[in-house]
């Protein structure tokens, strides 16, 4: 029986200029190298300028590739433009600075996919760095509350409304996916989150997948953060406006306290949304007890003798002569520090700002100082 065709999809830009040429034919080699031999390998190029496409020519002349050279908004623009032009049923999406783990991972995806008729997969991810060494990757939020949870490690979709639950590189779709719920969305909106929206329309449109224990991808850390882009906080609000009401007056950064620690309000909302979809390819028991955990780990935090010990402490301070006459008294409210004598009488005041300027007053009103942080 004949292998079905795969298409792997790759986006570049400026090779040369930006120093990438080594990573990108380390990526070519680890596609070449598959055992899964039927294989169509498709650069999406954004109109370089430094001598990439004579590159890329001769790796299409061996047949190693296939080439496209046109403007596009971005990354997440080109990857669907790859997409659409896939000769294939199935996709896979691979960057040039990273690679396939080893020379079995679409087998070992084609094999899976086929044997639990799903319409992806995922993997696991190993970071590296520029050098190829391995590095200790960022953990997740979910990681704090349970330690089952390592950030692309594992099956995380129950977690899917946290944080992104899987690498959207290396995985492998049918290309019906796409067809289906959309391909990703508009970088102008949603900025490198694109694939985090993606995933979360992958769990709330109940496509099935199977979640494969083995290194699909080794992913080279240095590039942009989603979390580091404000637009992230847009995903969160394509989420959680679903299900919960938050008058944000329009600070979405309210959105991302409730993704670290939600309220009780917040879970019961998030329970009763995903039991209304009834989805099918969803595991609903642990989705629902992580999130009994995580209120469970707060409720502990915050009732500790250690926390009300902490809190006590850093917001007031008294100092007593013989041990009975209150004479100086720190009070600490809202980056404020108020200095008292005989627990009545204003001495100081010393507000910090957020820039880190201390300002001084004298009997709470007197200016006397102002430190600037340098």
């Amino acid at each position: 029986m004949s292998e079905e065709k795969v298409t792997v999809i790759t986006v570049v830009y400026n090779l040369i200029k930006s120093g990438r040429v080594k990573y990108f034919k380390q990526m070519l080699r680890s596609v070449r190298n598959q055992t899964y031999k039927n294989i169509e390998h498709i650069v999406m190029d954004g109109k370089s300028t430094d001598g990439t496409l004579s590159l890329l020519d001769k790796y299409q002349k061996k047949g190693h590739i296939k080439y496209y050279s046109e403007k596009d908004n971005g990354p997440y623009d080109a990857m669907n433009k790859g997409i659409k032009k896939a000769d294939s049923d199935y996709v896979i999406i691979l960057h040039s600075d990273d690679y396939l783990y080893d020379k079995n991972v679409i087998t070992l995806q084609m094999k899976y996919l086929k044997l639990t008729n799903s319409d992806y997969t995922t993997g696991d991810t190993v970071f590296i760095d520029k050098d190829n060494n391995v590095v200790t990757p960022y953990l997740g939020i979910a990681h704090r509350y349970d330690d089952k949870y390592f950030f692309l490690k594992g099956d995380n979709t129950p977690v899917f409304w946290m944080e992104t639950s899987f690498n959207h590189e290396g995985m492998l779709f049918k290309k019906s996916v796409f067809e289906r719920i959309g391909y990703f969305s508009d970088e102008k909106i949603y900025g490198t989150s694109a694939d985090f929206k993606f995933e979360v329309d992958l769990v709330l449109k109940d496509i099935k997948h199977t979640h494969i224990p083995y290194n699909f991808l080794c992913f080279r850390t240095g590039g942009a953060s989603s979390t580091e882009d404000k637009r992230f906080y847009k995903i969160l609000e394509y989420i959680y406006s679903k299900f919960y009401y938050l008058d944000v007056n329009k600070n979405l950064a309210e959105y991302d306290k409730l993704r670290q620690n939600p309220t009780p309000l917040f879970v019961y909302s998030l329970k009763n949304y995903l039991t209304s979809l009834n989805l099918k390819n969803f595991d609903y028991k642990k989705c629902f007890d992580f999130l009994d955990l995580m209120l469970e780990k707060q409720n502990q935090w915050k009732n500790s003798n250690v926390w009300k010990e902490v809190k006590v402490k850093s917001s007031q301070i008294t100092a007593k002569l013989f041990s009975i006459l209150p004479l100086l008294k720190i009070k600490d409210k809202n980056n404020i520090k108020y200095y008292k004598l005989f627990d009545f009488l204003p001495l100081l005041k010393v507000k910090t700002n957020v820039n880190g300027t201390k300002e001084y007053k004298l009997f709470n009103f007197l200016p006397i100082m102002k430190i600037k942080k340098k």
